[in-house]
């Protein structure tokens, strides 16, 4: 929760995130546990403030007895693992929708630009590809910088066109706006866990 506060917030006030690595993820549990200490950068730890600020006054904080012996260390490392699975791909689709509704492609159209707007390069000279050509991170040797810091601005960007698309047709479906599918095989697979767990406690 936290971690998606601070993104949040840095995104709606226009500022630059900090690389999100397996230590930005490690700051947001220790900040939420009952640890005391360094929580990073300012900007952090004005979303810290907000984030307890939310939170009840008699909230019993987790402990922090975990916190050095390795079990925070994989909860953060699987936190950016599925942050890194779950965000990367979306921007592609997310991207690909975003245009869709602006320019009221189809979906052949849409990824058509899309493709022009993410190429190593482009002679053309349609004004909307050059200005999304302009906003989209690259790396040196010219493709997408995909680092997750440089992808949430945009990803947000499609979000909030998608939650007002939404507004304006409230009786659609509202999918679009979750990123967290589960597969029916992933599905079955927890559910014949946790049937398999209780009947071996039984």
């Amino acid at each position: 929760m936290l971690a998606n506060i601070h993104v949040v917030r840095m995104c709606q006030e226009d500022l630059p995130l900090e690389p999100i690595t397996q230590n930005f993820f490690h700051q947001c549990l220790t900040a939420v546990s009952s640890s005391t200490g360094n929580y990073g950068s300012n900007q952090f730890k004005q979303s810290v403030t907000l984030y307890n600020g939310w939170c009840a006054t008699d909230v019993i904080k987790a402990s922090n007895k975990y916190i050095s012996n390795g079990w925070q260390q994989n909860a953060s490392r699987q936190m950016l693992t599925n942050a890194t699975n779950t965000i990367k791909p979306n921007f592609y689709r997310r991207f690909h929708k975003h245009i869709k509704r602006q320019y009221d492609f189809d979906g052949r159209e849409a990824y058509a630009m899309l493709k022009l707007i993410l190429d190593l390069e482009y002679i053309g000279n349609d004004i909307q590809v050059l200005e999304w050509r302009a906003r989209i991170p690259r790396k040196t040797d010219g493709y997408l910088d995909n680092q997750l810091h440089l992808l949430l601005p945009l990803t947000y960007t499609f979000l909030l066109d998608i939650e007002e698309w939404t507004r304006q047709h409230p009786t659609m479906w509202r999918f679009d706006l979750s990123v967290f599918f589960p597969s029916s095989e992933g599905l079955n697979i927890v559910i014949s866990r946790c049937v398999k767990s209780v009947f071996e406690r039984c």
